[in-house]
């Protein structure tokens, strides 16, 4: 799915600076967000990624198909 959006941010943007800029701030808050238990385990990582990366993919998503949307109109119109 990470791969699917970083081809629709570059798609977007034309940059593949911005897709890279993602990917670290996904992979950076994921790392940055543990969660130790009494057991020594983060055991909603998975959750938490999983999560975050629907929502992240979501957005980038309802992004790329607003401009696709917007593009096709300007040619009808």
């Amino acid at each position: 799915m990470g791969g699917i959006q970083y081809v629709m941010m570059f798609k977007l943007t034309g940059a593949l600076w911005t897709p890279m800029a993602v990917h670290f701030v996904n992979n950076a808050s994921a790392n940055l967000l543990h969660v130790v238990t009494i057991t020594g385990a983060d055991e909603l990582l998975v959750t938490r990624i999983s999560v975050a990366q629907s929502l992240s993919f979501l957005i980038v998503l309802v992004l790329f198909l607003y401009h696709k949307y917007r593009k096709l109109s300007y040619r009808v119109g």
